[in-house]
């Protein structure tokens, strides 16, 4: 019988996230020829999020995970009535591990975030969509769950030509989550979560993107808080 070491299973983990990534990004890009065609903007992205989550229980101390990066795409429609829709996608290519003597977990990650907007003008827009993320202790596969609606406001400053300041700051005003415990338990809870940084245009097509995003949600009745924060970087390919 052959073993199968740690490192092989983060091997094929990271494989099979850059596969469904990658075939993903080419479904988008088949769907983007008749958007062109009525004169629609279409930017196709992969974005990865370096993080860690810190949870914290009233009365207990706060636990950190490791560091895990997050990997995916991103996709947006900007229309010519500055209506635009986007849509992103994010998995954990490893998981959140605790100390063991605090919490014994091995949890991955998955985002998928869906809104709809309004773009003011060049600066400014605002936006309202749905919010999914799920949580996986791949050691006893119970899973916890959080959904629910998001709005929010996004800018640009442009600095030169090429470099534009960019933010987006996102309200998660009711999430229902179900926990990991058996029997399952729900709740609602609130967060948000913020994005800073700066985008670079290398081409008339293809942009750069380095920021940090900063998440936290805390349950309307266990009052834990849960926060993600770290760098993320990306890249975007712009139709038209």
């Amino acid at each position: 019988m052959v073993k199968i070491t740690d490192a092989d299973a983060a091997g094929r983990n990271v494989m099979k996230h850059i596969a469904r990534v990658v075939v993903t990004l080419l479904l988008l890009l088949s769907m983007s020829g008749a958007a062109r065609a009525e004169g629609t903007a279409i930017f196709v992205g992969a974005k990865t999020w370096i993080n860690n989550w810190k949870s914290e229980t009233p009365g207990s101390e706060s636990v950190e995970s490791t560091t895990v990066a997050l990997i995916g795409w991103e996709f947006e429609a900007d229309f010519s009535n500055h209506v635009f829709a986007n849509a992103s996608y994010l998995m954990s290519v490893e998981d959140y591990k605790f100390d063991p003597a605090v919490i014994s977990a091995h949890i991955e990650r998955t985002d998928f975030d869906i809104a709809f907007g309004y773009q003011f003008n060049r600066y400014a827009g605002a936006f309202a969509g749905y919010r999914s993320t799920q949580l996986k202790d791949n050691l006893t596969e119970r899973r916890e769950t959080a959904s629910g609606p998001l709005f929010g406001v996004r800018g640009t400053a442009p600095l030169t030509d090429a470099l534009s300041l960019v933010g987006k700051l996102t309200g998660l005003p009711m999430i229902d989550k179900a926990t990991f415990t058996v029997p399952e338990q729900r709740e609602r809870a609130r967060g948000w979560f913020a994005e800073v940084g700066v985008t670079y245009a290398f081409t008339s097509r293809i942009t750069g993107a380095l920021g940090y995003k900063y998440e936290t949600a805390t349950g309307k009745n266990t009052r834990i808080r849960d926060t993600f924060g770290g760098m993320t970087f990306g890249v975007v390919y712009k139709y038209q």
